[in-house]
């Protein structure tokens, strides 16, 4: 969550959470060590990067933060904000159980004030909140020019566009995985929750993150 830059080979990769962004760090560290060493998490054959994956990709270049300008080529994953928001929801709120597994009707109808309220620092960086950072907007993530990006990728090229890219500028092969694919859908939202969906991300739709 957040970019990597890697200077040597003059490319920076933008994830949002609920993005791709468990791939790309375990893939990020596989290229540095030849290892994937993944640690499954025991829910719905979710994977996820072993405890030495943030001190180390933080060595490497990796940040965790809100939209930043950097030179080279730049590369980012969006995700429509409604999928984004119901897999957000499920892995944070009903999975790891955060708010209290509040309802979907009273975040939706005071959901900035409630995320930012009972928020808490994230590890990884303490002047971001950890809960909203999951559930903010793309547009806060990626900024508001999508013309800034030499690639996007939609979610659902990251298995073969992007780590195409990624073996090109690394000159390795990539294992293929798929650190923390939701196979159980628990939630449908109401046609009413969507629009209230749309509505909280509508600088997504209106900047193309979407």
């Amino acid at each position: 969550m957040g970019y990597f830059t890697d200077p040597n080979n003059n490319f920076t990769i933008y994830d949002a959470p609920k993005g791709g962004g468990s791939t790309v760090r375990a893939w990020i560290y596989y290229a540095g060590t030849g290892n994937l060493h993944l640690e499954s998490l025991n829910v719905d054959g979710y994977y996820s990067g072993g405890s030495d994956e943030p001190r180390q990709l933080g060595e490497w270049g990796y940040k965790l933060d809100y939209f930043r300008e950097v030179p080279g080529e730049r590369v980012c994953i969006k995700r429509d904000p409604v999928s984004r928001f119901i897999s957000c929801y499920e892995d944070k709120i009903i999975k790891e159980g955060k708010l209290n597994r509040i309802g979907i009707d009273p975040l939706l109808d005071n959901f900035e004030h409630i995320l930012k309220t009972n928020d808490h620092p994230h590890l990884q960086n303490t002047s971001v909140g950890f809960m909203w950072y999951h559930f903010a907007p793309q547009t806060e993530i990626f900024g508001k020019d999508v013309e800034y990006y030499t690639h996007v990728f939609n979610l659902s090229e990251v298995g073969v566009g992007l780590k195409s890219y990624l073996e090109g500028k690394w000159s390795i092969e990539l294992p293929d995985i798929h650190c923390r694919k939701n196979s159980k859908r628990r939630i449908e939202l109401t046609d009413e929750q969507i629009s209230k969906v749309k509505e909280i991300y509508s600088d997504d739709y209106k900047y193309g993150w979407f």
